[in-house]
């Protein structure tokens, strides 16, 4: 992307000061045609774009939403069929495919440069490259192409929770769902810090909602069962994470919980069973958990 804003500088340059002919100079100029000098007309922009219309909602009714809600395999699909190039960049800067998205933004910035979505898009780019300055300035850029853009103001608040300031990243949060109560990633994000802090009624009531929109989304179930779980309706946790495929219980931020469940209800071989089939190979941070709901459990 810095590459053409520097062209463009230097072309502005140089052409402030071409203004005195040079006899000297001996040019080549065969190679060049009429296309070259042809305008790249620009893209009108559609708020429907920022949706991925090809990715089918399933058991995850925020994947319209974030590209980061779709698995690689899903991601490789929408890289294909998608007929928004926007789309196909940051598809590929989720699977670290830095270098072509990059190709792809900078080929069609005369042609999005105006598009909130495009310079969004390219922010959550770097953010997945652990360039969270940039990234903050990507989400300005689109933010400055329109105030009240949600994906970006929301996108401004996962900074501020990823750096720790959980309190300006809920009202961030807060602010981007009142914009726009019909987008979900925002209220989503409020549910999880709900969660965090202990606020189990308020999270309930926040993935209730988000379930009466789609009652088979994974992660609004899961949310739903761990805020019962925290009011000490254990029964009702169960319930809840017994409707999460078992697929997905293989995830160890769902499966230990509900594993820890199960024990509590005195399901021990069931509790055994879902902790059996736990991905231990995607534990990261939550290695010292596994280890301790394996000991509670009594797993051998």
């Amino acid at each position: 992307m810095n590459w053409i804003v520097y062209l463009l500088l230097v072309l502005s340059m140089y052409s402030c000061a071409s203004s005195q002919k040079d006899d000297n100079l001996d040019f080549e100029f065969d190679s060049i045609s009429n296309e070259d000098f042809k305008v790249i007309e620009e893209v009108p922009y559609r708020e429907h774009e920022d949706v991925f219309e090809e990715v089918e909602i399933n058991d995850d009714s925020l994947v319209k939403e974030s590209m980061a809600r779709v698995p690689e395999p899903k991601l490789i699909v929408v890289e294909n069929k998608v007929s928004n190039v926007i789309s196909k960049g940051i598809s590929l800067c989720y699977r670290k495919q830095f270098e072509m998205a990059f190709e792809i933004f900078d080929k069609t910035y005369f042609e999005f440069k105006n598009h909130p979505s495009y310079w969004n898009q390219i922010g959550t780019c770097y953010f997945l490259k652990g360039e969270t300055k940039k990234a903050f300035l990507y989400y300005n850029k689109a933010r400055d192409l329109n105030p009240n853009y949600v994906p970006a103001i929301n996108n401004h608040g996962v900074i501020y929770q990823q750096e720790g300031d959980h309190y300006k990243a809920l009202k961030v949060y807060e602010k981007a769902s009142k914009l726009n109560s019909f987008v979900l990633t925002p209220l989503f994000n409020i549910g999880q810090l709900y969660l965090r802090y202990g606020f189990a009624e308020k999270a309930k009531d926040i993935f209730k909602s988000l379930l009466n929109k789609n009652p088979s989304d994974v992660d609004a179930l899961n949310g739903i069962a761990m805020s019962y779980f925290l009011l000490g309706n254990v029964s009702t946790a169960v319930v809840y994470w017994q409707k999460i495929s078992s697929e997905s219980q293989e995830e160890p931020y769902i499966g230990l919980n509900y594993a820890v469940a199960l024990k509590m209800s005195g399901k021990k071989q069931e509790a055994v069973s879902v902790f059996d089939k736990v991905n231990d190979n995607k534990l990261g941070q939550l290695a010292n958990y596994y280890k301790k709901v394996k000991n509670y459990i009594g797993v051998q």
